[in-house]
């Protein structure tokens, strides 16, 4: 019925939009030629104000959550309202004979979806998708509140994935410590079979390693499946600043991983010719002359890189590691 008009079954005159009265929240719709009060059928009432309320609910969930921010969501739900209930609204009017106060009803309505809206977030707060979501954002406030509702920081059973996890997937410190302060437990296992810190290295966030050993973290806990450590997952990715805060709080330079990962620290720096991370490592220890299974060395695995220096640093140390005194000492 948008902008046709309609028949008004009292005295059969048509009515046109621009006929139809400003609507007021306090009074019905009424026919400008016989003043019959008026009201939208009950099928565009309710079916107007579900897609509302439930667009504006949505858009409220992303900014609590993060995912938006919440001054355009909020500019958007108001927008979206105004627009229905003061334009679009009464061009959709159906008269039917009626005496009661007919503009309250989608405002009935409207406020029935909010607060049923608000009654499933508060019930998903109670499991872990919401504290997840919201980790992921990085929004440390929205974290602060759903644990203060009774979100859990540890992950559900059978979880594939934590709060904390999520939240060094961010890189927001201030998310993961507050996590941490509210009980996440910083060496739970994940599905994958890696620890919080594996993840932390794996994404470079050296400030995020530091506060989660020294909560209890352990530098050199490997992934159950393959044997990684944060060092070796550090030097195989080049995250410097990562691979000197694990080597600080004491991870071995010299561990070796299983399967794909039976290659020691200097190893994977040589494989990827990394002059910075091989400098590093050996500078704290690191041997040259280890062997993996299949007899490789991180001498011979730096063949292929095109900077020649690392080849010559690496047969520099491999000699004097190869040294009677050097090697008693070491």
């Amino acid at each position: 019925m948008f902008g046709r008009g309609v028949i008004c079954p009292n005295c059969n005159n048509e009515i046109t939009s621009k006929d139809i009265l400003r609507p007021r929240l306090s009074s019905a719709q009424k026919c400008p030629h016989c003043s019959m009060s008026f009201r939208n059928s009950w099928k565009r009432e309710i079916a107007g104000s579900l897609i509302t309320g439930t667009v504006i609910a949505a858009m409220l969930l992303l900014a609590g959550l993060g995912i938006a921010h919440w001054s355009v969501m909020l500019l958007l739900s108001l927008s979206i309202f105004t627009l229905y209930y003061f334009k679009v609204y009464p061009l959709i009017y159906v008269p039917v004979r009626s005496d009661d106060n007919g503009r309250l009803i989608p405002l009935v309505i409207f406020l029935v979806v909010l607060l049923m809206f608000t009654a499933a977030l508060s019930y998903s707060v109670k499991g872990s998708s919401a504290i997840l979501l919201a980790a992921r954002g990085g929004n440390a406030t929205i974290v602060k509140i759903l644990l203060a509702l009774g979100a859990d920081p540890n992950p559900a059973k059978g979880a594939e994935s934590s709060p904390l996890e999520m939240a060094i997937m961010s890189g927001n410190i201030k998310v993961v410590e507050t996590l941490i302060e509210n009980g996440a437990v910083v060496n739970v296992r994940d599905s994958r079979g890696g620890h919080p810190i594996h993840l932390a290295a794996g994404q470079g966030h050296a400030d995020i390693i530091s506060l989660l050993i020294a909560s209890g973290a352990d530098p050199d806990s490997k992934y159950a499946y393959f044997g990684a450590t944060p060092l070796m997952i550090a030097a195989d990715n080049g995250y410097m600043e990562a691979a000197r805060v694990l080597i600080g709080s004491g991870a071995r330079v010299n561990v070796r991983g299983k399967l794909n990962w039976d290659r020691t620290p200097l190893m994977l720096a040589a494989e990827n010719c990394s002059k910075e991370m091989v400098e590093l490592l050996l500078a704290n220890g690191a041997r040259v002359n280890i062997k993996s299974t299949l007899k490789n060395t991180a001498l011979m695995l730096s063949g292929d890189c095109k900077d020649k220096e690392i080849t010559k640093i690496l047969e520099r140390y491999a000699a004097e590691q190869a040294r009677p005194d050097t090697a008693s000492s070491q």
